[in-house]
């Protein structure tokens, strides 16, 4: 009688029950079926490194956490300004955020037509809305300079007076702007 018990809240497969700690081996497999979801979407084709036909993706932990917005909160709160700013998070990962294009093309109301409203010139476009010059000087290199400011006055080794400062900034803008020959990409297979 206890087995009857037992069984009915044990995992079975074709009445057999399975034995062992199944939890991590299904959170696993879990984000693997995420991470293929992520691979065969069109949307964030340029975050790979194409080598012989075979995508190498950069960094997935971290792009997972800074999607799962692990980054700037430990807790597991979740509320609806963090939820807000995960879907945000998402959606500019993988360039979902409607640009005018986009929203004329969908005719939302009071979208007058498919140029960028601080320029007036061109189609507003991801590429374009990071080097319109009307952007007030936020372009992806501004970004990545304050990005470094902030990390480097942030540790305590560097500070503002420090003579290796400039020199560190100026090798991490050299690494960031050419092609890492770090990653090998020979004997990758299709």
């Amino acid at each position: 009688m206890d087995n009857l018990i037992v069984d009915e809240y044990s995992l079975c497969w074709n009445n057999v029950p399975i034995e062992g700690a199944f939890r991590s081996w299904f959170k696993g497999l879990s984000n693997n079926i995420t991470k293929i979801d992520v691979i065969l979407l069109d949307y964030d084709k340029d975050c790979f490194i194409e080598a012989n036909g075979a995508n190498i993706f950069i960094n997935w932990k971290e792009s997972f956490r800074l999607i799962n917005n692990e980054v700037t909160t430990s807790k597991n709160v979740t509320s609806r300004n963090d939820a807000s700013i995960r879907t945000w998070r998402v959606k500019n990962f993988l360039k979902l955020l409607p640009t005018y294009e986009t929203l004329w093309k969908r005719a939302v109301w009071g979208i007058p037509s498919t140029k960028y409203p601080r320029c007036t010139i061109e189609d507003e476009t991801w590429e374009h809305i990071w080097i319109c010059m009307k952007n007030n000087g936020v372009t992806e290199m501004a970004l990545l300079k304050k990005s470094i400011n902030k990390v480097l006055s942030d540790d305590l080794n560097v500070n503002e007076a420090s003579k290796q400062r400039p020199e560190f900034e100026e090798q991490i803008l050299d690494v960031a702007s050419t092609i890492s020959n770090i990653m090998t990409t020979e004997g990758l297979e299709n």
